[in-house]
């Protein structure tokens, strides 16, 4: 399949999970996720903090992380990501990156 119709049909997919990350249940997913993610990097130390993908959590949710340069990736600019890019093809070199958070990432893996 190209890459850019899978990448369509990706965008796609995004929309209608955000949909339901907008639903009661959603949201309520949503909620128990920030505060284990909360709560489980504030304890990790590094100087590099990426999220990849974003259903509404944000960066905010790494307040309690002492890492201090933290980034968002994701394949659409609807979020305004601090980087645009495939999350297959991470633009990113090898041992750059403290703590990668792939939030749900692997439900979209090929």
């Amino acid at each position: 399949m190209p890459l850019l119709t899978q990448n369509l049909k990706q965008q796609s997919l995004y929309q209608e999970v955000e949909k339901w990350f907008a639903s009661p249940a959603g949201n309520t997913l949503l909620q128990d996720e920030r505060k284990l993610i909360s709560h489980l990097s504030g304890d990790v130390f590094g100087y590099h903090l990426l999220q990849v993908q974003d259903f509404g959590h944000g960066l905010q949710v790494f307040e309690q992380s002492p890492i201090q340069q933290k980034w968002s990736l994701q394949a659409s600019t609807r979020h305004k990501p601090d980087v645009y890019a495939l999350s297959e093809f991470l633009p990113l070199a090898s041992d750059s990156v403290d703590l990668v958070v792939l939030a749900h990432t692997l439900d979209f893996a090929l």
